[in-house]
């Protein structure tokens, strides 16, 4: 599972096809609830079924009501939801990722 999107970073380097992949998720069951999402950004699947290097690799954090929404505890107990399915469903509600859709 991963994410496929056209991606701008702010140099205005554009990825047509880029190919997004969680590395990990750090979740902390505290005050504030927070989860920790570490992407890895490649130019396209091709890339990525090569084994070349990413492009970037970059963190995000879902806290509050992003959280409550995706991590919680009672969300991830619902049939069929998992970290990782949790966390692609949270990176594609971020505007940098607008547009993304699954791939498998």
């Amino acid at each position: 599972m991963a994410l496929q999107a056209t991606i701008t970073f702010e140099n205005g380097i554009t990825l047509q096809e880029a190919y997004i992949v969680i590395k990990d998720i750090v979740m902390i069951y505290s005050q504030p609830n927070i989860a920790t999402i570490t992407v890895l950004i490649y130019k396209d699947q091709t890339a990525f079924n090569d084994e070349k290097s990413e492009v970037i690799s970059l963190v995000h954090k879902s806290t509050n009501v992003s959280f409550n929404t995706y991590f919680s505890e009672d969300v991830l107990n619902e049939a069929f939801k998992n970290p990782l399915s949790q966390g692609y469903l949270f990176l594609q509600s971020l505007d940098f990722y607008g547009g993304a859709i699954i791939v498998w």
